[in-house]
C-alpha cells in the first residue's frame, strides 16, 4: 500500500466518524425526545470505526500491511 493510499484510508475513516457525529447532532436537534437512543447509536458507530482505525494501525506496526513511499 502506498503512503497516499494509507493516508486516504485513514482520512476516510476519520471523516466517517465526524460525519456520524454531525448526523447525530442534526437528528437530535430535530428530535430532542429521541436524544438518548440516537446518541447510543452514534457511540456504537463511532466505537466501531475507531476499532477499525486502531486495527489498521496495529496491522502496520505488526508488518501485516506495509507502507511504501
Amino acid at each position: 500500500m502506498t503512503r497516499l493510499e494509507y493516508d486516504n484510508l485513514q482520512d476516510t475513516i476519520l471523516s466517517q466518524i465526524e460525519q456520524e457525529k454531525r448526523y447525530c447532532a442534526d437528528y437530535v436537534a430535530i428530535n430532542p425526545e429521541d436524544r438518548k437512543r440516537r446518541e447510543n447509536i452514534r457511540d456504537y458507530i463511532v466505537s466501531g470505526l475507531q476499532c477499525v482505525l486502531s486495527s489498521l494501525h496495529e496491522q502496520v506496526k505488526a508488518g501485516k500491511i506495509s507502507i511504501e513511499g
